[in-house]
């Protein structure tokens, strides 16, 4: 039997338990070891054995040299580059996902777990959201966490600016309301 801590979520500020479960046994060695890239590994033509002779030992592997990284564009072109031209954009999700995924940040919120808020609302607002950068702002915005009473989150001020900034440029009245309050008290 695998090994599992079983985590004990309260609906208060405190904090968290953990109950730990005897750990399982080791896992087993894959079965078959994972070979080599072909192009990696060069090996000797196979010698015509004689019938006394001891079979030949194999040359050692030779490895090719890796190619040198790519060279990073300049800091003035990344900056320029649009922020949906990034390789590892979040995948588009349905209207109903990301209801549910923003209730359960808000649920999370209301019970004082601010960073596994952040956990709902960070790829939502990194996908554009407008809500979700809002709320993630909220997370990281010293006036609403002393609102909240929040304790052992360190606020960031300088994130949160730049999350309200966003979600008022894509047309969220609250958050432009957020971002004047926090620059008047934070000034940036």
């Amino acid at each position: 039997m695998i090994g599992y801590a079983v985590l004990l979520m309260l609906p208060f500020a405190g904090p968290r338990l953990e109950w730990p479960v005897a750990p399982a046994a080791a896992p087993a060695a894959p079965a078959r070891p994972e070979a080599p890239p072909a192009a990696s590994v060069a090996l000797a033509p196979p010698a015509p054995a004689a019938a006394s002779d001891p079979p030949p030992a194999e040359e050692p592997a030779v490895e090719e040299p890796a190619p040198p990284p790519p060279e990073s564009p300049p800091a003035a072109s990344v900056a320029a580059a649009p922020a949906a031209a990034t390789p590892a954009a979040a995948p588009a999700l349905a209207p109903a996902e990301i209801e549910l995924l923003m209730r359960r940040g808000q649920r999370l919120l209301e019970v004082g777990d601010v960073v596994a808020a952040r956990l709902f609302f960070e790829p939502l607002a990194e996908g554009g959201d407008a809500a979700a950068a809002t709320a993630l702002g909220k997370t990281h915005d010293p006036l609403y966490l002393a609102a909240i009473g929040a304790r052992g989150v360190r606020p960031d001020p300088a994130r949160a600016a730049r999350l309200y900034a966003r979600a008022s440029a894509a047309g969220d009245a609250e958050a432009a309301d957020r971002l004047r309050r926090l620059l008047a008290r934070f000034p940036q």
